[in-house]
């Protein structure tokens, strides 16, 4: 069709210009000869302008149908309404088609018109066959490109759209013959679509125009459009073996529908290529058969192995794990010859109570009455239950008597089991019977009981104690003389010493280890024997006297030296103290340290810094800075303090009366000490120049216990601004915080730590600045209260 569109524009320009000439040639025959000349020049202008209209006309109608045939063909597809059009138009260039004709046999004289009023230079080259591109021509000949397109001398056949072309088809930028093809890019024959579709040309891919499924490469026209295969297009494409079913892609066919294996039918039975309805014989799984015909609600039941659903598809009734099971006494199904489910029968075990039976041997009872069986009872006349005979013994039934069967000796009356049969009571027959309390022993009959074994009253055991009816092994608070007990529950090598006046065979029977004619005797101080309370003998305790050295004790009261340490009486020496009251008039027994303090800060002074060897030692500080002091007023405070001695003549100060900005220290240490106390005495004076604790004047006292490394005593005080830096045992006078009493210190050393060895440590700090004093006076160090 959108060939004849082109062709339709070209029939009318030659239409047109058929009629003008015959205008033309009418004028001319009616005119004279001798105007001719000019006549014709007039009239080719106006026949000139007509042919313009004429072309313009047809140039703007063209232009339209070219653009709506390449929208078409853009598209892919072609509208009924434009088909309808398009058939209009059809019918439209037929009828112009006669005109055509017409010009066809009128083209001999246009051309002579044409030769006749065409001379010069276009003439001339039509003659000459060279025309230049531009030039007016009639055939290919006539041009030096040799292309004449719509009588115009052209540089080629390119081409932009179908109305460039003399044929009307334009295909890949080239004008091409009129002849059509299927492949010119032009629907034309009897295509379809574009080259496609029709008797001649191949068929049309999916979503190009058709009429038929024929045309269509996937044989399938829906609303003349070519789609692609579905199973549901109502036509058999693709694999297929029947229309919509079948095949790789498609659902199964159902019966009489064409196949080519079984697998092509929902049946899955194809025979002469027929999909068949399926049977219980057709050796194929299907309907709903859980095997190869068998299982399932049509077919029979299947054998052992094969598979099912369910135990009703089984001809055992037993399913598995989708498979059939050969019948066991385990699998929950009547079956083999049993009387109930997986019991009775002969190859099943016997049935519990209430299941169904033909015989008692089906029973676990023994008892089968009404098909069912019973429950077991001791006068059923059936030896069942746990009966080691017909109805007697185990433990539900009375025991048995003599003669019977049984199993232990609680199945007989007789309590007697031997070689499994009930015998007669005896005392060796290994069964509490008679009137025994225990086994073979205890009652009026049988020897009396060893411990633990029953018994009902103290003649029943051989210790002859019974207490909550078991023979017990004698003690020695079971009210009974036995053992080698000397009298009730006490003396011998087991019981506790008896008490005075009881029997007894040697001292130690007796709590006061005293034994007189086999007569326990009371306790005295001076009988040889450590008893009563003494911590040793004839000594110690609430008693006796006091104790000598090495002897026992418990406390220090018991001790006549007043040192008892690991329970044995010391020898307190107060020898570990040397000069401890400074009565040498010197230091004599003591560590004297010192040094500068510099910038150290409160915190960080630490005695043992400023002993000889140590961090900050000066021994020039040492020697200078402390000395010995008789008993006068302090230099300082004068009569607010006591006297600088707290004993005796004389005392030490750690640290001088000057603004020095020094450290200085003492210690004594005491070893292996026995005492169990420690005393000294201190007073001190710390000047406060309103500094901080940190750099304010300082005191630190010690005492340490070095056997173990820990401290039992420490004092540490500071004149920092306030009172923060001291306790209620100071008081403020002025700049100076100070002690009004000597300060008397006492260690009760605990008898865990006698024989230790013990260090007291006294420092004594100017302030940081060195602007302001401190000092400390110590006496009376030893293990007597001062």
């Amino acid at each position: 069709m959108q060939k004849y569109h082109g062709n339709h524009g070209n029939a009318a320009v030659r239409m047109w210009l058929t009629v003008g000439i015959l205008i033309f040639s009418l004028s001319v025959a009616l005119s004279s000869q001798a105007d001719a000349d000019s006549n014709i020049m007039d009239r080719m202008v106006n026949d000139d302008r007509q042919l313009a209209r004429f072309e313009a006309i047809h140039h703007v109608k063209k232009s339209e149908l070219d653009r709506k045939k390449e929208e078409d063909y853009e598209e892919g597809s072609s509208e009924e309404e434009d088909y309808e059009e398009e058939n209009s138009e059809e019918e439209d260039y037929e009828e112009e088609s006669s005109k055509e004709e017409d010009y066809e046999e009128e083209s001999s004289k246009e051309e002579d018109y044409e030769e006749e009023n065409y001379s010069g230079e276009a003439s001339e080259c039509n003659k000459k066959k060279n025309c230049k591109n531009g030039s007016y021509c009639k055939k290919h000949g006539e041009c030096q490109s040799g292309i004449c397109q719509k009588n115009t001398c052209i540089h080629d056949d390119s081409c932009k759209k179908n109305a460039d072309c003399e044929s009307g088809i334009c295909h890949k930028k080239k004008c091409k013959d009129l002849a059509p093809t299927c492949d010119d890019g032009v629907r034309n024959q009897d295509e379809t679509d574009d080259d496609c579709g029709g008797s001649i040309c191949p068929q049309c891919i999916d979503s190009k125009t058709c009429n038929a499924a024929s045309d269509c490469r996937a044989r399938a026209c829906v609303s003349n459009i070519c789609r692609a295969p579905t199973c549901s297009d109502n036509v058999q494409n693709q694999d297929e073996t029947d229309t919509d079913c079948g095949g790789s892609i498609c659902p199964k066919c159902a019966d009489t529908k064409t196949c080519a294996v079984g697998s092509d039918c929902l049946s899955e039975v194809c025979l002469s290529q027929i999909c068949q309805a399926p049977t219980c014989t057709d050796g194929v799984k299907n309907q709903d058969e859980t095997d190869i015909d068998c299982g399932g609600s049509r077919c029979p039941q299947c054998a052992d192995t094969q598979s099912c659903r369910a135990g009703s598809d089984c001809v055992n009734g037993v399913c598995l794990s989708n498979i059939c099971q050969a019948s066991t006494c385990i699998d929950n199904v009547i079956n083999q010859d049993e009387t109930d489910v997986d019991c009775g029968g002969s190859t099943c075990p016997q049935c519990i109570d209430t299941k169904l039976c033909s015989a008692a041997s089906d029973c676990v009872s023994g008892v089968c009455s009404s098909n069912i069986c019973q429950a077991p009872t001791c006068r059923d006349g059936v030896k069942n239950q746990d009966e080691t005979d017909i109805d007697c013994g185990g433990s539900t039934c009375p025991q048995c008597p003599n003669d019977k069967i049984c199993s232990v000796g609680s199945d007989c009356i007789s309590r007697t089991c031997s070689s499994n049969m009930c015998q007669a009571s005896t005392c060796s027959d290994g069964v509490k019977n008679q009137d025994e309390t225990d086994m073979d022993c205890g009652g009026s009959i049988c020897p009396q009981c060893v411990d633990t074994k029953l018994c009902n009253v103290a003649p029943d055991c051989v210790s002859g104690v019974c207490l909550s009816n078991i023979c017990r092994a004698p003690t020695c608070s079971d009210g009974v003389i036995n053992q080698d007990e000397t009298d009730m529950d006490c003396g011998g090598s087991t019981c506790p010493g008896c008490a005075d006046s009881k029997t007894c065979n040697v001292g130690p029977d007796c709590v006061s280890g005293v034994c007189l004619s086999k007569i326990c005797q009371a306790p005295t101080c001076s009988d040889g024997v450590k008893n009563q309370d003494e911590t040793d003998i004839d000594c110690g305790g609430s008693k006796c006297g006091k104790c000598e050295k090495g002897k026992g004790c418990n406390v220090a009261s018991e001790c006549f030296s007043g040192e008892c340490s690991s329970n044995v009486c010391q020898m307190c020496s107060l020898s570990s103290f040397v000069n401890g009251g400074f009565e040498s008039g010197n230091s004599d027994g003591w560590i004297v340290g010192g040094g500068k303090r510099k910038s150290i800060l409160s915190s960080e002074i630490q005695p043992k810094d400023y002993f000889p060897g140590g961090l900050h030692y000066d021994s020039s500080t040492a020697t200078q800075h402390s000395s010995i002091v008789s008993s006068k007023e302090d230099t300082v405070l004068k009569s607010l303090m006591p006297k600088t001695t707290h004993s005796g003549k004389y005392a030490w100060r750690i640290e001088d009366l000057d603004k020095g900005g020094a450290v200085s220290v003492i210690s004594q240490q005491i070893t292996n000490y026995f005492c169990l106390n420690i005393y000294f005495a201190w007073l001190a004076v710390l000047e406060n120049g309103n500094h901080l604790a940190i750099n304010s004047s300082v005191m630190i006292i010690e005492l340490k216990d070095e056997t173990v490394g820990d401290t039992l005593l420490t004092r540490r005080y500071d004149a920092g601004a306030g009172s923060n830096g001291v306790d209620n045992r100071f008081k403020q006078s002025k700049a100076y915080f100070y002690t009004p009493a000597w300060q008397i210190e006492h260690l009760s050393i605990d008898s865990s730590r006698t024989g230790h060895n013990f260090t007291l440590t006294v420092l004594a700090a100017d302030c940081r600045p060195s602007g302001h004093k401190g000092y400390v006076y110590i006496d009376s160090f030893g293990g007597v209260a001062p």
